[in-house]
């Protein structure tokens, strides 16, 4: 509590209380310890006769706590929306690369990143991450100096950024990339233009398949808070890649099965076609035959072949009615049947 004349303080002059009013505000304090600290504080006049303010009171409430928490809530609120934009745009792309590049944007428009890159493996025999055209940039003449010298960049394990995050497999953060020993990219360019880095792994089964680096034109302050909020991101990208890598497998697999039943199909019905023929022949023949004069053992045979080939061409139909069912061009026939 304390007090004094409005004629001791230019401040008071110029805020609400020099004309009798009530100031009110929260307020960023510097204790002497370096920690911050805020208040909720209130300064009040007190008015004489005529109404003129000629003392201040001030009460201070410590919202340090409450601070903090607001403080956590936003950043748990924040890292929900995140999470559920990078699932839908995981869910929502037709491929790998559209998935990567929208989680990238999304990921640098709720940090207010200006940067993001995608390294992916090698796919011819190296062990080495190579960059993509997979990016996010707020300012593309901005960043030209650093996107060049990215696209020249190939990382082994615990190279660079992307090579530490490769080697172990996790999120990594670099406060200043100017003052980090390894980070290559420092020797093709005197000034990259960007300070903060971060990067996690997109990993499947163990393996890696990306991995996703982003860059401030500051230095990088992260709480540990929002730190968890980021590898709860990675780890969520991983199980939804995961899941669409699922699908796409399950689409090519049942794909490859209905190909494989119309090749069966196709294959009884030529089969059909093929034995139908030579079989049609064989009772015709012997339908003939049981016409001509014949002792009672031929007889007994031929009426026997008959029997058996008339048999087997009614398995020969039923296997071709099927492949028609399975290929959908089994046609059925609307005719009047007398029951009696």
């Amino acid at each position: 509590l304390y007090s004094q004349t409005i004629t001791e303080s230019l401040f008071f002059k110029r805020n609400r209380c020099a004309n009798g009013k009530i100031w009110r505000k929260e307020v960023l304090n510097h204790a002497k310890d370096g920690s911050d600290y805020w208040v909720d504080q209130v300064i009040a006049p007190v008015l004489n006769a005529d109404g003129k303010p000629v003392e201040y009171f001030s009460i201070r409430f410590d919202i340090t706590e409450r601070k903090k928490i607001d403080d956590e809530l936003k950043q748990a609120k924040k890292g929900a929306e995140l999470i559920n934009k990078v699932t839908e745009s995981v869910s929502e792309s037709e491929t790998f690369e559209s998935a990567l590049k929208m989680c990238l944007s999304a990921i640098c428009n709720s940090n207010q990143w200006p940067i993001g890159h995608v390294y992916l493996p090698s796919l011819e025999g190296e062990e080495v991450l190579i960059p993509t055209k997979i990016w996010h940039l707020d300012d593309e003449n901005a960043f030209s100096l650093f996107r060049n010298a990215t696209d020249k960049s190939r990382f082994k394990k615990g190279e660079g950024l992307p090579g530490r995050i490769w080697e172990s497999p996790q999120l990594i953060w670099i406060k200043n990339v100017h003052s980090d020993k390894n980070f290559p990219r420092n020797e093709l360019v005197k000034d990259l233009g960007v300070k903060g880095a971060i990067g996690f792994p997109i990993m499947m089964k163990d393996e890696l398949v990306a991995v996703c680096e982003f860059f401030t034109t500051s230095e990088m302050e992260l709480n540990d808070n929002w730190l968890k909020i980021l590898k709860s991101v990675a780890f969520q990208m991983e199980r939804v890649f995961k899941r669409k890598r699922n699908a796409d497998e399950l689409q090519i697999a049942k794909m490859s099965a209905e190909e494989a039943t119309q090749a069966k199909s196709q294959f009884l019905a030529t089969m059909s076609h093929e034995i139908r023929t030579p079989m049609n022949a064989v009772i015709g023949l012997t339908n003939l035959a049981l016409k001509t004069d014949l002792s009672p053992k031929q007889l007994d045979y031929l009426i026997k072949v008959e029997r058996s080939a008339q048999a087997l061409l009614g398995i020969i139909n039923d296997i071709l009615d099927f492949s028609k069912i399975e290929a959908g061009k089994l046609h059925i026939e609307d005719t009047e049947v007398d029951m009696e």
